[in-house]
C-alpha cells in the first residue's frame, strides 16, 4: 500500500528514484551524494543496500529522510557511546536526518511522509526541516505513539524546490 500512496506523490513532485527495485551500492551512494534530498522509504534505514561505514565515508550535503521503522534508533553499548546509522549520515556531511525511533504502522508512516512532502513541496517552501517533523507528527492517526517516533537529528534547514 505504501507504494500506491507514495509513488504518485513523488512522481508528481518530479523526484527521481527507484521503486520496487533494489539499488546497488553505486546507485545508493549517488542518491546520497548527488542530490539535495535523499528519501528512503522501506524497512529500517536501508543499511542492507549500503553499510553505515560506507555512508560515513561519502561526501553529502543532502537532507536525509529515512522513513522506515526504527530507522534512526540508536544502539546502546553500555558504558560506551551509542551508535546508529544516523551518525554515519551526519559524518558524511548531511546537515539533517529525519527518521523514526521505533516501529510505526505503515499507514501512519505513509501519512507522515505524504504530509511532510506535500507541505514542503506544494504549500510552504520556507518550512524548516524541524517544522516539517512537527507537521508530520500531527498527521498520524496515532499521534502520541507513532507520531512521537518521528525525530530530527542535526540542524534545521529550509528546503527550497
Amino acid at each position: 500500500e505504501s507504494q500506491e500512496t507514495l509513488s504518485p506523490l513523488f512522481h508528481n513532485l518530479g523526484f527521481e528514484g527507484l521503486i520496487e527495485t533494489a539499488p546497488d551500492k553505486g546507485e545508493y551512494s549517488s542518491y546520497i551524494t548527488d542530490y539535495d534530498m535523499f528519501i528512503y522509504c522501506g524497512h529500517n534505514a536501508g543499511e542492507r543496500y549500503l553499510h553505515r561505514e560506507n555512508i560515513a565515508k561519502l561526501s553529502s550535503s543532502a537532507l536525509v529522510m529515512l522513513m522506515g521503522c526504527s530507522s534512526v534508533k540508536l544502539q546502546d553499548h553500555g558504558d560506551f557511546d551509542s551508535s546508529g546509522i544516523v551518525h554515519s549520515y551526519l559524518l558524511s556531511g548531511s546537515p539533517a536526518v529525519i527518521g523514526n525511533l521505533w516501529p510505526v504502522t505503515d499507514k501512519d508512516l505513509d501519512s507522515e511522509t505524504e504530509a511532510i512532502m506535500k507541505k514542503w513541496m506544494e504549500l510552504d517552501f520556507n518550512l524548516s526541516s524541524l517544522d516539517a517533523v512537527k507537521f508530520g507528527r500531527k498527521n498520524c492517526k496515532l499521534a502520541f505513539i507513532n507520531g512521537a517516533a518521528l525525530v530530527h537529528y542535526g540542524i534545521p534547514i529550509n528546503v527550497k524546490r
